[in-house]
Parts: C-alpha cells; structure tokens; sequence
C-alpha cells in the first residue's frame, strides 16, 4: 500500500487494511464460524495473524510495520440497528468505534473474530508518501517477504501493459 499526502502541510493519515469472511454462519446452524486471530509472524513480518475457514482453507496475513491489530465479529450492531441485544460483544461497527470515536473496548482484547484490520496511524509530511507492505499467503511461509519486491514489481509492469494497450494516449499522470 502506497499513500500520499498531496497537501500543503504535514497530516495524520489513518489506514485499515482489513480481512473479513462473509457472514455465511448466521444463515444456518450447520455452517462453522470461520477464525482470524493473532499470530506469530515469519521472519521480517511485525505481525500477523491466521485466518482459517472449513472450506477455504488456512492463510495468514503477514504486515513489516508495526500496526495495532483489530479484532471483531463480521455481525451487524443489532442493538444499534433494531434494538435488540447483540448476540456477540464485538460487532461489525467496532473498527469505527474504536477509530473515530476512541472506544478501546469496541473490539475483542482476545485478539480473534472472523474481521480483522491492522490501524496505522501515520503522519506524512506535505508532498510525501509511505509504504506498507503486506503479504496474504496460503500456510504459513517462514520467511513471508522474501519475494514481495519482485511479485509487486511484476504485478505493476503488468498492470502498466495493461493500461498502455487500453489507452495508448493517456499521459502517465492520467
């Protein structure tokens, strides 16, 4: 992930890559309740966290800069919607809560649910940009980064190809 700050003064840019699973399991009671959840990351990750779900399988998120990581359930806020008790303490809204309205105890301090999203806080001076580099792996890579570099290099030259055929004239700030 790439951000820029475009502006004329220094500014605090807040990030929420996020992983979530569909909620599928509220539809029907023989559907498993898939897991995020904390991890011990690879080498040169920061963090990380696992993601398992019965039929897609295992897979971990790997971040290289330190993050807060957020944890909650992908259920709608009943209480707030419909006024009806939750049937979980942690719900869809708690990344907003937590983020915009400072709520510490919006999202699960047992670092787990089926959403998850790494908060970057970052300030980046007028005219510059940041870096975050992620890696979303099927296992558990020991050694996650390793070719990151070269697979977003690719994944870019690609994409570049891509946009030359599709407009041969546009200039390459379009």
């Amino acid at each position: 992930i790439i951000a820029a700050n475009r502006g004329p003064d220094e500014a605090t840019l807040h990030l929420l890559p996020t992983l979530w699973f569909r909620n599928t399991w509220s539809w029907s009671e023989e559907t498993a309740r898939p897991v995020i959840r904390a991890a011990k990351g690879g080498v040169g990750a920061r963090w990380s966290v696992s993601a398992s779900h019965e039929t897609l399988g295992d897979y971990r998120l790997y971040g290289r800069e330190p993050a807060e990581l957020l944890f909650t359930e992908n259920e709608s806020n009943s209480e707030r919607l419909w006024g009806v008790p939750n049937s979980q303490p942690h719900v869809r809204d708690a990344f907003h809560r937590r983020v915009v309205e400072g709520h510490a105890d919006a999202t699960n301090p047992a670092m787990q649910g089926s959403k998850f999203a790494a908060w970057y806080e970052r300030k980046i001076p007028a005219g510059q940009s940041i870096q975050l580099s992620l890696v979303l792996a099927a296992g558990a890579p020991d050694r996650p980064f390793t070719r990151s570099e070269v697979v977003f290099a690719s994944r870019q030259s690609e994409a570049n190809v891509f946009y030359d055929e599709l407009l041969p004239t546009a200039e390459p700030d379009d």
